[in-house]
């Protein structure tokens, strides 16, 4: 990690705007989406759990780039 790349990662925290908003919203109906699929297809199961905290990780490194990026 470069130094420029490491004061935006760290720059600490950037409230939503006009641009980042949309996009905050359209990856939360895909994640949704997803997680809906999961749940409703896939047995309970420890695979499922892990599945479902995979995704929530993925939304929250999704925001953090649209956050740190835009």
């Amino acid at each position: 990690m470069n130094q420029e790349t490491y004061d935006k990662t760290f720059a600490g925290y950037r409230a939503p705007n006009e641009t980042t908003i949309p996009k905050y919203k359209a990856i939360q109906e895909k994640v949704k989406e997803l997680g809906d699929l999961i749940m409703a297809e896939c047995p309970d199961s420890c695979e499922k759990s892990v599945a479902l905290t995979v995704l929530q990780s993925c939304r929250m490194f999704a925001n953090a780039a649209v956050a740190i990026h835009s």
